[in-house]
């Protein structure tokens, strides 16, 4: 059933009204509680606003079963250049698909530093490690955004490689 507005306006009456509920919300009493012995069941049910430090080598055993393993500063000290973890510890490698065609290219990100001795330690590997004479191994670096891509998905060379380098 649709009833007339005052300004003509055709609305129906399931907007306006309900015969099984009411608008009106009934006053709920609570009670506020300071005491910290209540206060654990709550906080355990909130979101963390940061993401945990990383565990000690004492309490696990490296890689662990996703592959992960933290930086190990003894290695990378001497380098050039640096590649920091992103905010949950990740290596910041992705593979990464243009809109407008099916190329596909790894990005590296978070790098600091000496921006292209990194890029020419990648080229090298890639140089090592490829099958065809003839591919060409393109590489774009991009200092004011610290990233540097790689035509070609090289994901998994390039991150194991990283973590040999102990990023």
């Amino acid at each position: 059933m649709l009833m007339k507005s005052s300004t003509d306006m055709m609305m129906p009456t399931s907007i306006l009204s309900c015969k099984h509920c009411s608008t009106k919300h009934p006053n709920y009493a609570y009670e506020v509680s300071k005491d910290p012995a209540e206060w654990k069941y709550v906080e355990h049910l909130l979101p963390k606003s940061f993401v945990p430090e990383v565990p000690g080598s004492s309490l696990h055993h490296y890689p662990t079963p996703s592959g992960w393993v933290p930086q190990q500063e003894e290695k990378y000290a001497k380098l050039p250049y640096y590649i920091s973890r992103t905010k949950n510890h990740q290596m910041p490698i992705y593979i990464k698909e243009r809109t407008d065609s099916p190329l596909k290219f790894t990005h590296i990100g978070n790098i600091s530093g000496n921006i292209w001795a990194l890029d020419a330690d990648i080229r090298e590997l890639l140089e090592a490690s490829k099958t065809d004479p003839n591919y060409l191994v393109l590489t774009q670096v991009h200092e004011p955004g610290r990233f540097i891509r790689v035509k070609g998905v090289h994901a998994d060379t390039i991150a194991q490689f990283l973590i040999d380098k102990g990023f």
